[in-house]
């Protein structure tokens, strides 16, 4: 979302994330598939919301920056996290 410039995604999309996600989580998968772990995302992780049916976006704009971050450092993708850092003073 952050390399896409969004602050949400519908909730299609964050379910296809998710699907991606479990599939590198094969004990997490065993459990059931992305449409229901997304539902658990907002009640049990407390980090997304869905404030308008179908929509989903992040409780606060720090979990989406952390993530994002981590995301692109494991990636190796550092140009996305010099690109988006602020300018030195």
């Amino acid at each position: 979302m952050i390399r896409n410039g969004q602050v949400e995604a519908s909730r299609q999309e964050v379910i296809a994330m998710v699907g991606e996600w479990l599939a590198a989580t094969p004990r997490a998968q065993a459990q059931g598939g992305a449409e229901k772990a997304f539902t658990h995302l907002p009640i049990r992780g407390g980090v997304v919301r869905e404030p308008v049916p179908g929509y989903v976006d992040f409780v606060h704009r720090t979990f989406q920056d952390h993530l994002g971050a981590r995301a692109a450092v494991e990636a190796r993708d550092l140009g996305v996290l010099v690109r988006n850092a602020p300018a030195a003073q």
